[in-house]
């Protein structure tokens, strides 16, 4: 029958009749947890799962919208592809500025994702890199005078302050007395 219609033709390709490609169901996303926490100069990872029902979604090219914005971080959107399991994971550069950023997940190709998509970045300060006393040195010679206040702030080595650290002051040996040697 084809053949028949076609040498009717003359073998010229017919106009195709064509219907309209059937809309593209969302992707469902599930996110592990709605906030990550990662100390400044540190990179979070952060693993989300798509799929279309109950099937898992693979070579989905996702984006991390707002990343840019985290202050020390990376310099571009991320974007992480999913495997055979339908899962992605971001490596998230925390920054070197603590605080909060809000981060949103997004399909590269605009296709609508069901289930909470944002969840939020925050950056602790790292672990205590320098300590500043004001004053840096007290006269306490003869006749001191009572009481004095000295002001400690403890800050991690991109300067943001680092809370709840323990302080001590401890007193030198007086000057002029001899550390008795150790013997091993």
């Amino acid at each position: 029958d084809a053949m028949r219609t076609c040498t009717e033709n003359n073998n010229r390709v017919a106009r195709a009749e064509t219907a309209a490609p059937a809309p593209v169901r969302p992707m469902e996303i599930d996110l592990p947890y709605r906030a990550v926490t990662a100390p400044a100069g540190s990179v979070a990872l952060y693993t989300v799962t798509i799929r279309r029902g109950s099937t898992p979604l693979s070579g989905v090219r996702l984006l991390l919208r707002g990343s840019r914005e985290i202050a020390g971080g990376a310099h571009a959107e991320l974007n992480a592809n999913t495997d055979r399991d339908g899962r992605a994971t971001f490596s998230i550069p925390a920054g070197t500025t603590a605080g909060n950023t809000s981060l949103k997940i997004a399909d590269a190709d605009g296709v609508q994702m069901n289930g909470p998509t944002d969840f939020v970045l925050t950056t602790l300060p790292a672990a205590p890199g320098l300590v500043k006393v004001n004053p840096q040195t007290i006269d306490i010679g003869a006749g001191g005078r009572g009481p004095r206040d000295i002001m400690v702030s403890v800050s991690d080595p991109f300067a943001n302050p680092v809370p709840q650290v323990t302080v001590a002051l401890k007193q030198f040996p007086p000057r002029g007395s001899a550390v008795t040697p150790t013997q091993i």
